[in-house]
């Protein structure tokens, strides 16, 4: 048997109620399965934007499965858009071009930002290359 006791809060007296371990429990106020109901508060459909509202969880997953969504758990998985996938070669022209543009004065930069990229040119040698930035940009 368990020893010492045990405290439940009852909200309607506002007090902890105790009982001891080696006691039966109380009783429970239901003795009953919980069930799930197919109700549910006004809920608007996002598959679309006509603004659709739905009190009902199975017509809400019907109309979700229709538009191409599939529920999981409380919220429904959304579509992502596919992401654009970078041109690495357009890139590497860009930063060649870039590169070229600054180191042959092409492109007016100010004193001081000529000043920093030479201090960066002598801490970097013969490192500050083209291949350097192509193998940063993988």
């Amino acid at each position: 048997m368990f020893r010492g006791k045990i405290g439940k809060f009852n909200k309607a007296t506002g007090k902890v109620e105790w009982w001891d371990l080696s006691e039966p429990s109380p009783p429970k106020e239901v003795n009953a399965p919980y069930v799930h109901s197919d109700e549910i508060q006004p809920t608007m459909s996002h598959a679309t934007s006509e603004g659709l509202m739905f009190e009902s969880k199975s017509k809400l997953r019907a109309h979700y499965k229709q538009h191409g969504y599939e529920e999981r758990g409380c919220a429904p998985e959304y579509k992502l858009p596919e992401r654009p996938k970078p041109d690495r070669e357009q890139i590497r022209r860009d930063v060649e071009k870039s590169y070229y543009d600054i180191k042959y004065d092409r492109v007016p930069i100010s004193e001081r930002e000529r000043q920093v990229c030479r201090e960066e040119q002598r801490k970097l040698g013969k490192n500050y290359t083209v291949k350097n930035l192509e193998q940063l940009l993988k």
